[in-house]
């Protein structure tokens, strides 16, 4: 992420997310389940990475949505199961994006029928 100008949206080093007492921490203390990344060029482009989820990892996986960026598969969670983790973390910052999130859901059944 960082050769293509992605950055933390807050002052932790990307590298501490590979360290499990950081990211126990990171949920614990902030109520974290993602970690974002912002584009320093374009700020509204944003990439998640989810630290703390109650999914079934296997069904999520399942649903995802593969997209292919130059060679690598790049595993995206369903809007679906998005909506359910959001829901389950009863915080009011994740209310409008369930909100949000069941919107570009219904356009996408209007648009693919």
């Amino acid at each position: 992420l960082k050769e293509l100008n992605y950055r933390p949206n807050m002052p932790v080093e990307a590298e501490e997310l590979a360290n499990p007492s950081k990211v126990k921490q990171l949920v614990d203390e902030k109520n974290m389940i993602a970690f974002s990344f912002y584009n320093q060029e374009d700020n509204y482009k944003v990439v998640d990475i989810i630290i703390s989820y109650n999914l079934n990892f296997d069904s999520a996986y399942k649903n995802a949505i593969i997209k292919k960026v130059d060679s690598f598969n790049i595993y995206i969670a369903s809007i679906d199961d998005v909506i359910k983790m959001k829901q389950e973390t009863g915080r009011e910052q994740d209310k409008s994006d369930i909100e949000m999130l069941l919107r570009v859901k219904q356009l996408s059944v209007n648009e693919n029928g």
